[in-house]
């Protein structure tokens, strides 16, 4: 990185050697050893410390990193003629300077894309909805006849048929800008496989049960095919592939087999959109807060308009709600800290069916929440290749 002299290491981009600046020019990175531990925000201090001293030493203007003090500290600084910028960065006790150092480092490339790991994530998630499609095919035979079942809001919110199709295009503006937003994301294999996952989990758990507990149709106004006397596999199929194609939604006309209730996948959907536009837009400024407000409430609308239209009972959409948050909060959860990827007698999230699943996934990704960075995602044309852009939260 340089020759050492007086006591401090000198780099540039050029690799020549510089000299001290005066107070009132120095732009200071202090990385302490001696003090607490302090957590950000994100809940991982040293993938986002890393990453801003990668940052930093592209900077084309020389860099001295100061070693004095023995081993204490280490200090980066940078020649700054048009302010005086001050940033301290805590490092935990346990991160001493010597595994910074050997870290090299580490810069935004040691998020690995892994695409096969994407593509078999890819493969669960269309397995997994297949299968609910084949659950469906086979409960619809097997529903209830009769009223439906007593529901608090059915008996005080009075129906609105049309209501189901301005939730399921309140699904469509919420779902397409999550496939943009992945997309452009600088770790886009990684956000599209974390999102293949818990889709996958959601609906291979409707699958169950929607199979094990049949009920009544909650609209007896909502149009359902006849039943069949005899269902036989290529009838399952043939059902199974028409509300694949449809996309489970009623508008395309498509969805026509009832009996799927517990629990809701609309519900599922609206609030795992949120969620990820939660995670993986900026924190600040005013235009993230008011995207992220935005899809707040389109999603908060479609789950209310789902209940109200009788899409669902209010049962299924509150299931629904809590198991898409607490797998979601649980995947990002494992996947943030590293004493989570283990299986261990104390780490009680190890003994979830799907945990393996995570680790594998997981299990090269740096530790902390991804950062906010994007770039553009084809190879053409040309003058965007280079596009990118980064928030540092």
């Amino acid at each position: 990185m340089g020759s050492r002299t007086n006591g401090a290491y000198q780099h540039s981009r050029t690799g020549s050697l510089g000299t001290h600046l005066p107070p009132a020019e120095e732009r200071i990175l202090l990385f302490s050893s001696s003090g607490g531990s302090s957590e950000s925000e994100n809940g991982s201090e040293n993938s986002d410390l890393l990453l801003k001293m990668d940052d930093l030493m592209d900077d084309p203007r020389h860099t001295l990193i100061d070693l004095s003090g023995a081993g204490d500290e280490i200090r980066l600084k940078f020649d700054s003629p048009e302010s005086k910028l001050d940033h301290r960065i805590l490092h935990s006790r346990q991160a001493s300077s010597s595994s910074v150092a050997s870290a090299d480092f580490k810069s935004s490339k040691s998020y690995l894309e892994e695409r096969h790991k994407t593509l078999l994530a890819g493969t669960f998630m269309v397995a997994c909805v297949f299968c609910t499609t084949l659950a469906l095919a086979t409960v619809h035979d097997r529903r209830p006849d009769g009223p439906p079942l007593p529901d608090v809001v059915f008996s005080l919110v009075p129906s609105w048929d049309f209501g189901l199709n301005v939730s399921e295009y309140l699904i469509i503006v919420c779902v397409y800008p999550i496939v943009a937003l992945a997309l452009f994301h600088r770790y886009r294999w990684i956000v599209f496989r974390r999102i293949f996952l818990i889709i996958g989990v959601l609906y291979l758990g409707r699958a169950v049960t929607m199979l094990v507990t049949a009920v009544p149709v909650a609209n007896p106004l909502y149009f359902c095919a006849p039943k069949e006397n005899i269902t036989s596999p290529g009838l399952i199929l043939s059902r199974a592939w028409s509300l694949l194609t449809g996309f489970g939604m009623s508008i395309n006309g498509k969805h026509v087999y009832c009996g799927d209730y517990i629990y809701s996948g609309h519900t599922c959907m609206l609030v795992l959109s949120y969620l990820l536009y939660n995670e993986y837009l900026p924190r600040k400024g005013p235009i993230a807060k008011a995207v992220r407000l935005f899809f707040l409430a389109c999603s908060t609308a479609g789950v209310i308009l789902v209940t109200i239209s009788r899409g669902h009972y209010t049962v299924d959409v509150l299931i629904a709600y809590a198991v898409t948050t607490v797998v979601f909060y649980i995947y990002h959860t494992v996947a943030t800290f590293p004493q989570l990827k283990s299986f261990t007698p104390n780490n009680h999230l190890s003994r979830l069916w799907w945990f393996r699943l995570v680790l594998y996934f997981e299990v090269n990704v740096p530790d902390g929440k991804l950062p906010v960075r994007y770039s553009y995602p084809f190879p053409f044309p040309k003058r965007y290749t280079s596009w990118k852009l980064d928030y540092l939260e």
